[in-house]
């Protein structure tokens, strides 16, 4: 395929499956990929003329865990269209979504994002998407990460106060009571 793609380039004309009469054509390529195509030519999985051939204007975007800034925006967009595609009235995602999703590391990018949004607006009930709308996958990750935060923010505060669990209670915001609570729901002891 690579070396037909090729030849289109080059000759800009193709043949139809079946037929030997040459058609001329006069295209620009757009071409996108998520793979490093200079690795990919060094491993001999892609033509390097085929590359230097396409790689006339080349535009990198970085995957939506590298500029998270944009995730508001795209939030307010998917809404809009799920709402007119669902006749629905979402207003917006609660404080916890919005956590939710600055955490999460969005391997499927945009159109993760989007499908999340897409599952949210057809489980919320109400004008606010909260956590529980959430696909499991991405509200289990938050789960899992917050009761590490929380594990990891009581025994920095044990340590910083030798584990005096008064002190540390009265630092974390919380009465001694609630602190051997968690401690002992995280497992955590000296």
């Amino acid at each position: 395929m690579q070396l037909a793609l090729l030849r289109v380039l080059q000759e800009k004309e193709f043949e139809r499956v079946g037929s030997s009469t040459p058609i001329k054509v006069d295209v620009r390529i757009v071409a996108a990929t998520n793979l490093d195509l200079l690795k990919e030519v060094e491993a001999g999985r892609f033509r390097q003329d085929l590359y230097y051939r396409l790689q006339v204007v080349e535009i990198t975007i970085p995957p939506l865990r590298e500029h998270k800034e944009d995730i508001p925006l795209l939030v307010e967009h998917f809404l809009n269209h799920f709402n007119k595609e669902m006749n629905k009235n979402i207003l917006n995602i609660s404080q916890a979504v919005k956590d939710i999703f600055f955490r999460h590391n969005w391997a499927g990018n945009i159109r993760e994002l989007k499908n999340v949004m897409e599952h949210s607006v057809i489980f919320c009930p109400g004008s606010i998407i909260h956590p529980e709308h959430l696909p499991s996958r991405v509200a289990d990750f938050f789960q899992n990460s917050r009761q590490e935060i929380q594990k990891r923010e009581i025994i920095d505060a044990l340590e910083k106060f030798r584990w005096n669990k008064t002190k540390a209670a009265d630092e974390l915001g919380m009465s001694r009571q609630n602190l051997y609570r968690k401690l002992k729901e995280h497992n955590i002891d000296k």
